[in-house]
């Protein structure tokens, strides 16, 4: 992508949003509140707001796709297709669709999302916070990179 095709209309930009089942040991995300309020029947509990993402494509940005793992209960979240793919085809994970659009490079004032794993709880987890990064990584996570940019909380 070259610079002069860059645009920072972040004017459409949705919440995105925390939950957290203990009984699954499982964090989900969602741009769509009323997909975080539906989950705490199935023993979600909303724990924050985590930055902003676009619910609709926008120029500049990328589909950020959801796949889900019934057998072990993860929600994982990429911009990369051949990552999907290759959870679909090898590690059992379903395709839900995009669950919005983020940016995959820092521009527009974006800031990292990280993503974690959990090998022992089958847990992904997503953080913009270095501090929450690094105390996730003491209690037994490993790093899995940037899952991509979101705009940050004003």
């Amino acid at each position: 992508m070259h610079f002069q095709d860059i645009v920072c209309d972040t004017s459409c930009a949705a919440p995105y949003w925390e939950s957290y089942s203990a009984a699954y040991n499982d964090h989900l995300y969602s741009a769509d509140f009323e997909d975080i309020i539906s989950n705490m029947t199935h023993g979600y509990a909303f724990e924050k707001r985590i930055g902003f993402i676009f619910r609709e494509p926008v120029a500049s940005a990328s589909g950020f796709y959801l796949l889900y793992n019934s057998e072990h209960t993860d929600h994982v979240y990429t911009l990369n297709v051949s990552e999907a793919d290759e959870l679909i085809q090898r590690y059992g994970y379903f395709d839900l669709g995009y669950v919005g659009y983020i940016y995959s490079s820092a521009i527009c004032g974006s800031i990292p999302l990280y993503r974690l794993y959990n090998v022992e709880e089958y847990d992904h987890y997503y953080t913009v916070n270095e501090s929450d990064r690094d105390s996730r990584l003491n209690e037994g996570y490993i790093s899995q990179g940037t899952a991509g940019y979101i705009l940050p909380q004003p």
